[in-house]
């Protein structure tokens, strides 16, 4: 029987690195244990599909491959520093520099998605249903099915930079 003995690492660095053999890059930190002993470039295993690396003072459960103490790897970690305003069922997804949250989804039990920070897009974006929209609309030209508004006029406009409406008239 293979004696498991796992850890909670407090992760003092992580960073990307290319192992001699590894067919891309997978993410690493160097902790420290309870007792105070460093483990460096510890494995971090994640969920396929999402690519992180946790923030200094996240902790991780380390643990040991085959029995031995020398080598393992990192299943999980957590962030105790950042506390996101969720409920039971809700998912909060964030990066955060030091203390400050710079961006955040937050998928909601109500079926909301609440993201705060900077979209930014590339390609087409898609919406089925209403737009509102609290501020300005920038960007390059404004179409409808029909009419670009760049360029559409209306036959009784009068030449030039328009005016505000005579009271009274």
């Amino acid at each position: 029987m293979v004696n498991i003995f796992s850890e909670i690492y407090t992760l003092i660095k992580s960073k990307f690195a290319t192992p001699g053999n590894s067919p891309g890059q997978i993410s690493t930190a160097q902790g420290s244990g309870i007792a105070g002993q460093v483990k460096n470039d510890m494995q971090i295993f994640g969920i396929a599909g999402i690519k992180s690396l946790p923030g200094d003072n996240a902790r991780g459960v380390w643990i040991p491959i085959n029995g031995s103490s020398k080598s393992g790897v990192i299943i999980a970690t957590t962030d105790y520093e950042v506390n996101a305003d969720i409920v039971s069922g809700e998912i909060a997804i964030y990066s955060r520099d030091g203390q400050t949250i710079k961006s955040l989804i937050i998928l909601r039990k109500s079926g909301n998605i609440e993201v705060t920070g900077k979209m930014i897009h590339s390609g087409d974006f898609e919406i089925s249903g209403n737009l509102q929209v609290s501020g300005e609309v920038k960007g390059g030209s404004v179409k409808t099915a029909t009419t670009n508004l760049d360029t559409h006029l209306h036959a009784s406009a009068v030449p030039g930079a328009p005016t505000p409406p005579t009271p009274g008239t």
